[in-house]
């Protein structure tokens, strides 16, 4: 039996978040992301009578979402894509490894990650995701060089993944770790 509306539009905003960070992912673009969510949400609507049950959303969805973004960004041609399509494809089996955490979960597990960075890296961080500046205009900014920014905002990126990775993971998989 197909979810009703009122069902997907529940799950879409449960997972807004994921979906989100799974566009920003592919198209490295906060706006054209939040573009394509819309195009997705109304896309679940049209087609719900497809969507079985919760799990099949997830997958449903994601790959909707992989589709709209490569669309958008062969339309816009206005910047190359962060994850090229195949690319996007291998990691939907990682995404798929969250889909049991819930959102907020995972937005505040990245909150304390980010605190526990250090104040550079921190700055930085803020820098390219809450004020959407690129590693050239950050640079500029701090008067560095960009390769010096570019360099701290990837072992930034990596200690986000260690702790990200550590905190979400499984209690038998972090003691075998």
């Amino acid at each position: 039996m197909a979810l009703d509306h009122d069902s997907c539009v529940r799950l879409l905003i449960r997972e807004r978040v994921k979906l989100i960070g799974y566009v920003r992912a592919i198209l490295g673009d906060a706006h054209a992301a939040e573009d394509v969510l819309q195009q997705v949400s109304v896309l679940v609507l049209k087609k719900s009578h497809e969507i079985q049950d919760a799990d099949h959303f997830l997958a449903w969805m994601r790959r909707a979402a992989r589709l709209e973004a490569l669309n958008a960004a062969r339309k816009s041609k206005r910047q190359p894509l962060t994850l090229e399509g195949h690319v996007a494809e291998l990691l939907d089996t990682q995404w798929q490894r969250y889909d049991t955490v819930e959102a907020s979960d995972l937005v505040e597990t990245l909150r304390a990650c980010v605190g526990k960075l250090t104040p550079n890296a921190r700055q930085l961080v803020l820098l390219r995701y809450h004020e959407g500046l690129t590693s050239s205009q950050i640079a500029e900014r701090l008067t560095r060089k960009t390769t010096t920014v570019y360099q701290a905002l990837c072992r930034a990126h990596q200690a986000l993944a260690q702790c990200m990775r550590r905190q979400t993971a499984p209690t038998e998989e972090v003691n075998h770790a």
